[in-house]
């Protein structure tokens, strides 16, 4: 009985003692950041000639579906928004966002015209996709037409 009461007493009394440790008892002068008595004037541009001005037109873009070209179009646009030209920060470059080290591996050894020549991108996608579909051919036996986490593999 004494230990349960203990345990009631000491919880409250700890957190009374850490949060007393957490007091700061000097306070900070701000004084020499106001701008009081100051003469400030502040010069606000108008919006003109700030913003292109933006098209009445829509781009209407293909409904791609769950075809192959749907899925090689989608991670283009997650990965690049579709930009040939575009290196990250880690280095992957092109369309598809492909390293040095994996455009090797299909036997692109100059990142250079790689970048350039938008034919050798898709060129790499389709081969990259074809190894990683032949890499993964047993898996996709074994899974093919089951439910997995509640989804459909096909």
């Amino acid at each position: 009985m004494i230990k349960t009461n203990l345990k009631f007493l000491l919880i409250p009394l700890a957190t009374i003692l850490l949060s007393w440790g957490f007091l700061s008892k000097n306070t900070v002068d701000f004084s020499f950041y106001s701008t009081e008595g100051l003469k400030l004037y502040f010069d606000v541009p108008d919006d003109t000639g700030l913003f292109e001005e933006e098209s009445d037109e829509f781009i209407i873009y293909p409904f791609l579906g769950k075809t192959y070209m749907g899925f090689r179009e989608a991670l283009a646009f997650k990965e690049s928004r579709g930009d040939y030209s575009v290196i990250n920060q880690l280095g992957y470059m092109g369309k598809y966002q492909f390293g040095r080290s994996t455009l090797r591996q299909i036997g692109i050894h100059d990142s250079e015209l790689f970048l350039k020549d938008p034919i050798l991108q898709e060129s790499a996608f389709k081969v990259y996709t074809a190894n990683n579909k032949w890499y993964l051919r047993n898996e996709i036996k074994r899974y093919s037409g089951k439910y997995v986490n509640g989804v459909l593999v096909t």
